[in-house]
């Protein structure tokens, strides 16, 4: 278990990721529109991929900076959802978004 500091550092990585999730933009997803008469509605799923990855490494960092379990439990359920078929990317961001935020009240709670 870490001290406050080093608590408040993990949870400050944490929101650095969810800060960084992808999402769609109106601005490109209006001149997506303009250009191919439909609307963008998903991101890619490379933009996906990239971010998962980044959101694993800063859970793994974070686990052995401050050895909580609660970590690894957050990243068996964000395997899971970014796994799951048949729902956007978008929305599977979503979800991991709010196991992240989960995550962070939790680990403030020790």
């Amino acid at each position: 278990m870490g001290n406050n500091g080093s608590l408040q550092t993990a949870v400050n990585a944490i929101y650095k990721v969810f800060d960084s999730a992808p999402q769609l933009s109106f601005n490109i997803d209006y001149l997506y529109y303009l250009h191919n008469q439909s609307p963008r509605n998903d991101i890619s799923k490379e933009e996906f991929n990239t971010w998962i990855n980044y959101v694993n490494q800063i859970l793994d960092i974070t686990y052995n900076y401050i050895g909580q379990n609660c970590i690894l439990y957050t990243k068996t359920l964000i395997y899971q959802i970014a796994n799951t078929q048949n729902i956007l990317y978008v929305e599977r961001v979503n979800r991991i978004k709010s196991e992240l935020l989960n995550l962070t009240r939790e680990i403030l709670k020790n």
